[in-house]
């Protein structure tokens, strides 16, 4: 957000000196920054193209192009009825077109550029590893390692339960008495052993 309005403000900035020094009087102008006004006028539309793309995501880059282009021909005819020096030619016309294009052609060949990377960057990612689902969350496709007290617990009690069975069947046969099974239950890392219970035959 930071960046769209600093882009913003940095637009009407540039678009104030460029109509300043478009407009002044032909004798006025004593310096040609970039050798001559073709090149300026390329350069200043390409730097315009790039303010407008960012200041304005949700705007169709044809739009904002259109929209620079008919500023170029304002400044033009703007030129063209003022006198002093000045004149409209169409060869600025064309360069600042040419410096639209250039900008566009830049930026799309740099989201190609970026999503080409980005894609590169997915299919270099091993197996097993964190992937990332919509809404940003991730999972595993790794389970879990398991719990080394419940399992410590569960072979602790399932000796002790092995153990009673023993016990009880030796008494069971002993006395004639019927058995009923032992049951092992497990909430969470808490083992529950139901003890063995019998009646005579």
């Amino acid at each position: 957000m930071a960046l769209r309005w600093g882009a913003r403000l940095l637009l009407v900035i540039a678009l104030v000196v460029i109509t300043d020094l478009a407009l002044q009087p032909a004798s006025a102008v004593t310096t040609r920054w970039l050798g001559t006004d073709k090149v300026e006028h390329l350069a200043a539309f390409v730097a315009l193209t790039f303010l407008i793309v960012v200041s304005f995501p949700g705007l169709p880059r044809w739009l904002g192009g259109l929209s620079l282009l008919a500023y170029g021909l304002g400044i033009e005819l703007a030129q063209a009825n003022m006198g002093q020096g000045r004149h409209a030619s169409m060869a600025d016309l064309v360069a600042d077109g040419l410096g639209i294009l250039l900008a566009l052609a830049l930026i799309s060949l740099g989201k190609r550029l970026f999503h080409a990377q980005q894609s590169e960057k997915e299919k270099a990612s091993p197996e097993g590893e964190a992937s990332t689902l919509p809404g940003n969350r991730t999972y595993s496709a790794l389970p879990p390692p398991a719990s080394p007290d419940l399992a410590s617990s569960l072979s602790k009690y399932s000796f002790v339960a092995l153990k009673m069975i023993g016990e009880r069947t030796a008494k069971a046969i002993r006395f004639g008495a019927a058995i009923k099974p032992v049951s092992v239950s497990v909430d969470s890392q808490i083992v529950f052993i139901r003890a063995v219970t019998f009646s005579p035959a």
